[in-house]
């Protein structure tokens, strides 16, 4: 990795002009239409002018292999364009080797949006022009309308080939072994090339080991071992949070569940469905960090709606999904049964390994019913988890 903060010098361009008047980016501390005329035009037009015109002044998008006049063109970016050169590494074509190979490629420095210039000029240096980039065709269907406008004639390929058929997979993750056999499809000579030796030597390669499957599970002592279960039959929903495992664990492979929600959509989907079905009451987890994060609105909105739904909410004071931070904001079980109750929930069950620990002056709220680990009538079952 070059480090070298003198590698790259960015300069404005001085000569771009727009809405008739030279262009200079003025940050701007308000929006609005009411305080910035022509805001919309601003953002949609003037300001992706400018940013086209500093990519073009500064060299940001890069050519590499063939001169104009090449068989095969390629178009990537990002970490794409080393897959794409180490997949033609393993089809015996090196770095140095591309323009013997007849191969340009243009490395996008700036993919949104695409500089016309650039990208018609290359389109013209080339007999044919392929588009790989992961997932879906972005940078492909941008560039297929730049050269549609730029009345262009030189085949597209991405996606799919000439045919139609999957050329590009759209699905799983495209790396230099995924990108090989595209290259082969469209420079047949190359396909004898794999594995040939180069430099007098040949390259070793090790057997694919493919170990048996394991479904995740939780670690060892995680109160989540038991604070995610659920009476049998039970429908259940997740969300976003380590508490999520529930949907791959072994020992839930029976396990009535609604799909995971995005984080603060906990129960949400239910407001919906209830009315609809034949299932009278669905128990739906929630971490305290996602309640403190915008769980909260989804206990808010299921009281609005009025639907019959407990809410497990997985106390443990940490953001452990992402290495154990602290939880922003988080209230102490006895304010959040507060809490909870000034929303209008009905019902509130705190299941605790030692309720001694709270002191015989907690404030909870009205009607809490406080239970230990193996005393809980509602929770037996679910020890690890807190207000319910």
């Amino acid at each position: 990795m070059d480090l070298d903060p003198s590698r790259h010098a960015p300069r404005d361009p001085a000569d771009v002009v727009i809405g008739g008047r030279p262009w200079k980016h003025e940050p701007l501390a308000t929006i609005g239409p009411h305080a910035v005329p022509r805001q919309e035009e601003l953002v949609v037009d003037h300001r992706l002018r400018a940013a086209r015109a500093y990519a073009r002044h500064n060299g940001l998008d890069r050519v590499v292999g063939a001169a104009p006049g090449a068989r095969l063109g390629v178009v990537c970016a990002g970490k794409t364009y080393f897959d794409v050169l180490q997949a033609f590494a393993d089809l015996g074509v090196s770095a140095g080797e591309l323009a013997d190979a007849g191969v340009r490629i243009l490395k996008l420095g700036m993919t949104y949006p695409l500089v016309e210039e650039t990208v018609t000029e290359f389109a013209a240096s080339v007999g044919e022009l392929v588009v790989i980039e992961e997932k879906r065709p972005f940078v492909e269907t941008r560039l297929r309308g730049v050269l549609h406008e730029a009345r262009s004639t030189v085949p597209v390929l991405g996606k799919r080939d000439r045919s139609g058929e999957t050329l590009v997979p759209q699905a799983g993750e495209l790396d230099a072994s995924a990108v090989a056999p595209v290259l082969t499809r469209l420079l047949p000579a190359l396909a004898p090339r794999v594995g040939a030796p180069r430099g007098g030597t040949r390259r070793r390669t090790l057997p694919l080991v493919q170990p048996p499957s394991r479904s995740p599970g939780y670690c060892s002592g995680c109160p989540h071992n038991r604070s995610t279960v659920v009476p049998d039959g039970a429908l259940v929903g997740g969300g976003v949070g380590c508490h999520g495992i529930m949907y791959f664990e072994a020992r839930n492979r029976g396990l009535r569940s609604l799909p995971p929600t995005p984080m603060g959509a906990e129960g949400v989907p239910w407001t919906g469905l209830a009315p609809f079905v034949a299932e009278p009451h669905v128990v739906q987890n929630i971490g305290d960090g996602t309640l403190s994060h915008s769980g909260t609105l989804a206990v808010r909105a299921s009281v609005a709606a009025g639907v019959d739904i407990t809410f497990k909410i997985l106390y443990n004071a940490a953001v452990a999904m992402t290495g154990g931070q602290d939880v922003t904001g988080l209230m102490d079980v006895p304010a959040m049964t507060r809490a909870l109750h000034a929303e209008g929930v009905r019902k509130i069950v705190v299941c605790a390994e030692d309720p001694k620990r709270y002191g015989r002056r907690a404030r909870w709220a009205p009607g809490v019913e406080v239970h230990g680990a193996t005393g809980c009538p509602r929770c037996r079952r679910s020890s690890g988890a807190s207000p319910a």
